[in-house]
């Protein structure tokens, strides 16, 4: 059961709107995605961390062309 949030996050974030909104320039859609995943954590703690996970998920994302 935690596992589907995870799975829902990365369907989310770098499955729809990463490729979404990557014809406007593949890193500004990176940080967005990031930020976005980092904001949804709801914890002023937690946001520096989750932005950086974000954007190595989203670098791994767009170089594998799958969020597998």
């Amino acid at each position: 059961m935690a596992v589907l949030p995870g799975i829902f996050e990365e369907f989310a974030h770098r499955g729809l709107i990463l490729n979404n909104i990557k014809q406007h320039g593949v890193w500004r859609a990176i940080c967005i995605t990031a930020l976005l995943f980092a904001l949804m954590h709801l914890s002023i703690v937690k946001v520096g961390y989750t932005f950086l996970v974000g954007i190595v998920l989203g670098i791994v994302a767009v170089v594998t062309r799958s969020i597998w």
